[in-house]
């Protein structure tokens, strides 16, 4: 799984390369040619590392849904198949796996789109400025809680899409009856997995390449690549930082160094890298957490003599 994960990385330095150098070698070699034609060129150098960032994007979460599998053959039997066994029984269901990503994203938007509504409705009078925002603000709090609970609703729907049949909505249904039986356990395993995987251990992670000096090999590296891209703008950076020396001086700080943007973005780099490395370690927390409630869910149908929730799906 970590080899989608550098290909994605690759994806956005050749993205961010192969753009900039296009659009430099444009206004060097073909000042005066025709706009469209630029724009043509300019959309045409977006597409490789495009393709590459987007398709690897999409082979990370077909393993991490194909991981599921593989813990689940693990619990029950011991012993399980290779991984890419699980991928292929995954792809054959990429249609359904795509609306459900997409849904999942329309969720995560949610915060961001509410406070939108007062801008959109086109008020634009001074007197009403103080409600549009506080308007919005009222907004995106309440699309924060909106989202928080559709995330627990929706916590295991990756493992729902995995082990049983059905469409995109189905599995949406399944994953918030599961998680009804206890939101508490599912809001708090979904915590602490997120703290865990996204902020503690890459931090830690990002630490220990401090000590051992990766981070300011990385430095090194993206240094050179910034004043490869700035040769042309190092005298318009150095002059807005002089711009800005007042500024950094009432706050106590230094001016920031192109030395210090690097070390910023290696650490940056570190950390998303971490962070997507421990991304399926949430994946075996959350598949554990299914067969809980599985077990419980079962347990519950066998006392009660009703139908069990499967058969609804």
């Amino acid at each position: 799984m970590a080899l989608p994960i550098l290909l994605q990385l690759v994806g956005v330095l050749l993205w961010i390369g192969l753009t900039y150098g296009v659009v430099q070698g444009l206004i060097t070699f073909f000042p005066q040619a025709n706009v469209w034609i630029l724009w043509a060129i300019f959309g045409l150098a977006n597409i490789p590392g495009l393709y590459l960032f987007t398709s690897q994007f999409w082979e990370y979460m077909l393993w991490i849904a194909a991981l599921n599998l593989l813990i689940r053959d693990l619990l029950e039997h011991g012993r399980p198949l290779e991984l890419k066994s699980y991928r292929l029984r995954v792809s054959s269901r990429s249609v359904d796996y795509s609306i459900l990503l997409t849904l999942l994203l329309a969720v995560l938007f949610i915060p961001f789109t509410l406070p939108l509504i007062p801008l959109a409705m086109g008020i634009n009078h001074q007197e009403w400025l103080g409600w549009v925002v506080l308007s919005g603000f009222l907004l995106l709090g309440l699309g924060t809680l909106m989202a928080g609970v559709l995330m627990v609703l929706f916590a295991l729907v990756f493992q729902v899409f995995a082990y049983l049949p059905g469409s995109a909505g189905a599995c949406l249904v399944k994953s918030a009856a599961l998680a009804k039986q206890n939101c508490f356990k599912v809001g708090l395993i979904g915590v602490v997995s997120l703290l865990a995987t996204q902020l503690i251990l890459p931090s830690i992670g990002v630490s220990l390449m401090d000590v051992l000096h990766g981070t300011a090999a990385c430095t090194l590296g993206i240094q050179a690549v910034l004043q490869v891209l700035m040769k042309d703008s190092m005298e318009n950076f150095s002059r807005s930082q002089a711009q800005f020396l007042p500024i950094y001086q009432s706050l106590h700080m230094t001016p920031l160094s192109l030395k210090d943007i690097a070390e910023g973005l290696s650490q940056a780099l570190i950390y998303t890298l971490f962070s997507a490395l421990l991304l399926p370690l949430g994946s075996v927390w959350f598949a554990l957490l299914y067969a809980d409630l599985k077990l419980a869910s079962e347990s519950v149908v066998v006392e009660s003599g009703q139908p069990s929730m499967d058969s609804a799906v």
